[in-house]
């Protein structure tokens, strides 16, 4: 089913909870395609355990995620990474062994022969690197988690720039702690407060 016929994203009834301690309560939720959703809210408040569920990496205890109409509740973050939801993480989450050229034929890429690796890049190299990785599986949803944690403000909104310009239509959920790197590129923000999201469209 095409993406534009369902919305990218539907949340229904999603919880979570580490032992006593909820940190998302009954959540509903639903992404379009092409909308840039910005997700703030303190620490500690669930932006990336909500990241983690969406993309798999967590197990949903309670409630149903749907993906473009298909139910992907159960299935495994490789799954929905070959479904078209793609992830990128606060911290680069590279191989140390492998070469700038040699992590971008892992995703299928021919890329120019860079031969350094991940320590002999500067941060913002290694986070744009990530970042980029993710974006190549030609997903219908970026899952951002801070992507220009480290980057300077002009950096930071120089990201956003790229990535809008190069990806229209995609649907983004991105967590950012500075509204001065994001506004202008997202076209939504939510905020999770107390286990429950507040919404402004």
């Amino acid at each position: 089913m095409s993406p534009t016929q369902e919305p990218v994203l539907k949340i229904l009834g999603l919880s979570h909870r580490y032992g006593e301690l909820s940190v998302l309560n009954a959540l509903d939720w639903t992404i379009q395609a092409g909308e840039r959703w910005w997700l703030s809210g303190a620490n500690g408040a669930g932006k990336s355990s909500l990241l983690n569920l969406i993309a798999g990496s967590l197990p949903v205890q309670q409630g149903q995620l749907y993906f473009c109409g298909r139910n992907v509740t159960q299935l495994y973050s490789t799954a929905r990474s070959r479904a078209g939801i793609a992830r990128s993480f606060q911290l680069p989450q590279l191989f140390t062994s492998m070469t700038v050229a040699e992590h971008w034929r892992a995703v299928g890429i021919s890329y120019q022969e860079d031969h350094r690796k991940p320590d002999e890049l500067s941060y913002a190299e290694r986070k744009c690197l990530d970042v980029e990785l993710a974006l190549a599986q030609q997903a219908h949803l970026f899952l951002l988690d801070e992507p220009t944690a480290g980057l300077s403000q002009q950096h930071a909104r120089q990201f956003y720039e790229s990535l809008v310009s190069r990806f229209p239509g995609t649907a983004m959920l991105m967590i950012e702690h500075e509204p001065g790197r994001i506004q202008g590129f997202a076209t939504h923000a939510a905020r999770l407060r107390n286990g429950r999201l507040e919404l402004n469209r």
